[in-house]
């Protein structure tokens, strides 16, 4: 029976993961989302600044694996010859889980645990960047350590419907996760 669920971080982007914050928890390998973390939805085109920051995490932390894990099948888009997640983790030199591959979708542990895979510590502790709250389910039953909830990245681009959930559950429950997290502290000191 695992003791503990992994921590919730709330941040606004994933630029503000902070090295020192993976190395004090001994994090070994950083599990992210694609669309909405790295990218707008369905963009191919991956943040600079992200790809600048997870370089500087790799170099700051040691042994540090990053892996992307997607619930997008990775079939190519119109004007594409190849689908957005093995375009991402191209960019980005680093490997990618998703249903095409055989995974059951988040927020079931499959894709999370096949994740752990590619890190050169599997054993070691887990984080898991996902901007939608219904997947730190994913995260507690892969049993990992450490979910960051980032805003999502690119909503102005998009429109859709798809992003009605995010926005909606975000006002009504990260306030909460915040408030709990910081019940927790008080309740601690």
């Amino acid at each position: 029976m695992r003791e503990r669920l992994p921590e919730i971080l709330p941040i606004d982007d994933i630029t503000d993961i902070r090295a020192v914050d993976l190395r004090a928890r001994g994090i070994a390998t950083l599990v992210m989302d694609i669309e909405n973390v790295l990218t707008p939805y369905h963009v191919y085109e991956v943040r600079q600044d992200a790809a600048n920051h997870i370089d500087s995490l790799k170099s700051a932390v040691n042994g540090l694996t990053v892996v992307l894990a997607t619930n997008n099948n990775d079939e190519p888009q119109p004007g594409h010859e190849m689908g957005l997640a093995t375009f991402v983790a191209q960019e980005l030199k680093v490997a990618v889980v998703h249903p095409s591959l055989g995974y059951k979708k988040k927020p079931h542990a499959d894709m999370l645990n096949a994740a752990r895979v590619f890190s050169r510590m599997p054993s070691e502790p887990v984080a898991f960047v996902d901007d939608q709250a219904k997947n730190y389910l994913a995260a507690v039953r892969a049993k990992y350590d450490l979910f960051f909830w980032p805003n999502p990245y690119g909503h102005e681009v998009h429109r859709g419907v798809r992003l009605v959930h995010n926005w909606v559950e975000r006002p009504l429950v990260r306030p909460a996760v915040v408030t709990a997290k910081a019940a927790k502290d008080i309740y601690r000191s």
